[in-house]
């Protein structure tokens, strides 16, 4: 990338050297020993002006030079932020994938899980019958609390 002075990002950027300095000192704008990247520049104000119109900045026999200098480094830099949201898409397509992997794995153990409970749930349903069913012949052989004699006391406790 190219490297600018504060002077240069402000024109670039179309804000005060202040707004500059200002992000610098914030944090949201790193400048290195040599000058301030353009492409830090982009990441932070967005879209960078063209500067070679700028009568002060700019000698009228080399504006042709420096506009196609401008834009071959713009298009430089749209070619390397495209790149870089290639990456980033591509790479947030497999973790989508991982993703939707894990979640079936989750979604197979879960039904693995309610379909044990199912079987258990029936077992237990089969037990409390049988269990049912024996008490119920188990009562039949009982009699009746009406038909029960009264005992006679024995030694007193009863």
């Amino acid at each position: 990338m190219t490297l600018v002075t504060v002077t240069g990002a402000a024109k670039l950027a179309r804000v005060s050297r202040g707004t500059i300095y200002n992000k610098i000192e914030s944090g949201e704008l790193s400048k290195g020993p040599e000058g301030i990247d353009t492409s830090e520049l982009l990441r932070v104000f967005g879209t960078l002006h063209d500067v070679s119109n700028d009568d002060k900045t700019v000698k009228r026999g080399n504006v042709s030079d420096a506009k196609s200098e401008n834009t071959t480094v713009m298009a430089r830099q749209n070619d390397e932020i495209t790149q870089k949201l290639l990456e980033q898409l591509e790479e947030a397509s497999g973790e989508k994938e991982w993703l939707r992997e894990m979640l079936e794995k989750k979604e197979n153990q879960l039904a693995e899980k309610q379909r044990r409970l199912d079987e258990q749930m029936e077992q237990h349903a089969d037990e409390r019958k049988t269990w049912s069913q024996q008490l119920d012949a188990v009562q039949k052989l009982l009699p009746a609390p009406e038909d029960i004699k009264p005992r006679k006391k024995l030694f007193g406790l009863f």
